[in-house]
């Protein structure tokens, strides 16, 4: 993950897997692996919209929002992004559609947003997700580094297997310098 630009660790040395994501941090490593790019536009995103996100972090908020895969709305810089959140942004970000719903294998699936379950069970049915050992998904629970970087290892290895087999050179990770920030 450090070596193609997705995430970086810490001064000192360590990736502090543990670590809650902020939703800044989410969008950042999320818009790495986005299918699509924005079409460039003269509008767009104002300064003041954008007036509570870290500087390092609102060209992926820009590009996230131009995407439709966040709503600004409902969009908190410096909150712990919820593993539904999560989800959702990512598979929104691979232009995913949402799926059948009715078997759903999560234990807790009434704590998941009707509105979110497709996005969640389209990633589970491509097998980038798949719950806790005890069968649950916990979707407001704050996801950690770890989980985040699991998931980007799964879309990853996905990509490569798919590409292998299509004999494409296409790079599904645009990638980028790391941003100056520490961490992620």
């Amino acid at each position: 993950m450090t070596a193609i630009g997705l995430f970086r660790g810490y001064e000192d040395g360590t990736f502090k897997p543990d670590k809650p994501v902020m939703q800044s941090e989410a969008v950042v490593v999320i818009t790495k692996i986005a299918e699509a790019t924005p079409e460039e536009s003269e509008g767009g995103l104002k300064e003041d919209e954008l007036a509570d996100t870290p500087p390092w972090a609102r060209e992926s908020i820009r590009t996230a929002a131009k995407l439709g895969i966040v709503n600004l709305n409902r969009f908190h810089s410096a909150v712990q992004a919820t593993r539904a959140q999560v989800a959702v942004w990512v598979a929104k970000a691979l232009n995913l559609e949402p799926v059948e719903t009715s078997d759903v294998p999560f234990k807790d699936r009434i704590l998941i947003s009707p509105e979110d379950l497709g996005y969640i069970m389209a990633l589970y049915e491509a097998g980038i997700i798949k719950g806790t050992p005890d069968g649950k998904f916990n979707p407001n629970s704050a996801i950690t580094r770890a989980e985040l970087a699991t998931i980007m290892e799964k879309i990853l290895n996905n990509f490569a297997y798919e590409e292998q087999n299509q004999n494409s050179t296409t790079d599904k990770v645009r990638t980028k310098t790391p941003s100056a920030r520490e961490g992620l």
